[in-house]
């Protein structure tokens, strides 16, 4: 990053003695320093807004309000505004590109489809799912046309999953995530966190909505990834064996149900960082299972098992085994990383606007960067 802002700190120092302080070549430079600035470090950050407006100044002062060079910039200030939590200033900007981009260069453009997604994540956030669900779509329907192969469509498409979910359409919902999942494996092929999140999310909305068979299908599948990846005592790991052991108990799969449990038992035992709380719910959902079972022996031993660890928690020797708590909705809710919609945004661009060529690669003059990858800047 340090050597980037160096290089265009010599280009916008030459360009000011080459031309003048207000030349188009100075924006295009201011503008690729606000970038650097953006990515360099968060306290950094805040000096990229300072150069994206002298940029802007430039623009509209040499070609007006309405060219795409504006518009450029326009999405870079959202960028910036979004970062400070101002999504009421960076929606207005993103507003601003948006109409500078249909009409300049048409609602097919990349360009378009950049601005379209980042404003769509904004209303997504406040809860504007119908238009927010219109700009996803459009972006789809561009970058699908052009690439063939692009991780921001399955992170779309999952975007465009978790508003179904929150507007409780558990069908649309379970669609979308499928298609994403699809267009991830395509990407990124099938032993990767992401897919293990999407068939967690899967198996969520089959569980809420008691589709108990389907909801089985998709963690198994979750859990056959997360074991290519995790170590075999990962809490993931554990958490997906006690989700797969709790729909077996629902659905009176006692020796499925015992199955699980008891590999979670073990693994709890190998582990000494494992909360002996969690390893007392499993022993009493064994109690139960065998319980239920009629195997009164085996019941017996998994409840001394708890006896003495409950005495040996609160020293008492007259503790209850208290009633197994039910499987929640959320099943999967502990091992969930945060959701990616709230202003996730994936694009920042560096210099003028140009259709026709190939967007994707470095000289590119608009930068398909997503916040995952934004250690490494692409500089035109």
């Amino acid at each position: 990053m340090q050597e980037a802002l160096q290089t265009f700190s010599e280009t916008l120092s030459l360009a000011r003695v080459t031309h003048t302080q207000d030349h188009l070549e100075v924006a295009t430079t201011l503008n690729s320093i606000g970038v650097v600035h953006y990515h360099n470090s968060p306290s950094d950050s805040n000096k990229a807004m300072t150069f994206f407006q002298e940029a802007l100044r430039i623009q509209i002062a040499s070609l007006g309000h309405n060219h795409p060079d504006v518009a450029t910039t326009l999405n870079n200030i959202g960028r910036q505004h979004v970062l400070e939590d101002n999504f009421d200033k960076a929606l207005l900007c993103y507003e601003k590109a948006l109409h500078i981009r249909h009409e300049k260069l048409g609602n097919d453009s990349v360009d378009y489809a950049v601005t379209a997604l980042n404003a769509g994540q904004i209303l997504h956030q406040r809860g504007e799912f119908d238009k927010a669900l219109n700009l996803y779509h459009k972006f789809l329907c561009i970058v699908q046309a052009k690439f063939t192969d692009s991780h921001h469509v399955a992170d779309v498409l999952k975007d465009i999953a978790e508003i179904y979910e929150e507007k409780r359409d558990s069908g649309k919902a379970v669609e979308f995530y499928e298609k994403s999942l699809k267009s991830t494996k395509d990407v990124s092929g099938e032993f990767n966190s992401q897919v293990a999140l999407l068939f967690t999310k899967i198996g969520n909305i089959h569980f809420e909505t008691e589709n108990l068979d389907a909801a089985l299908q998709a963690y198994k599948s979750g859990l056959r990834v997360e074991q290519r990846l995790l170590q075999p005592d990962h809490p993931n790991i554990v958490m997906a064996l006690t989700i797969l052991g709790q729909i077996h108990m629902q659905k009176k799969q006692w020796d499925d149900a015992a199955r699980y449990f008891i590999e979670v038992l073990e693994l709890q035992r190998s582990n000494s960082r494992v909360d002996r709380q969690d390893t007392l719910s499993t022993l009493d959902s064994l109690v139960l299972i065998y319980k239920t079972k009629g195997d009164t022996t085996t019941s017996i031993k998994y409840q001394q098992d708890a006896q003495r660890m409950r005495q040996g928690i609160t020293g008492n020797e007259h503790v209850g085994i208290p009633a197994m708590k039910p499987c929640t909705n959320d099943v999967s809710k502990e091992r969930l990383p945060p959701s990616s919609n709230p202003i996730v945004q994936y694009f920042l661009e560096h210099e003028s606007s140009c259709e026709g060529k190939n967007y994707v690669a470095q000289n590119s003059k608009n930068v398909l960067l997503s916040a995952k990858d934004s250690a490494s800047l692409s500089a035109t």
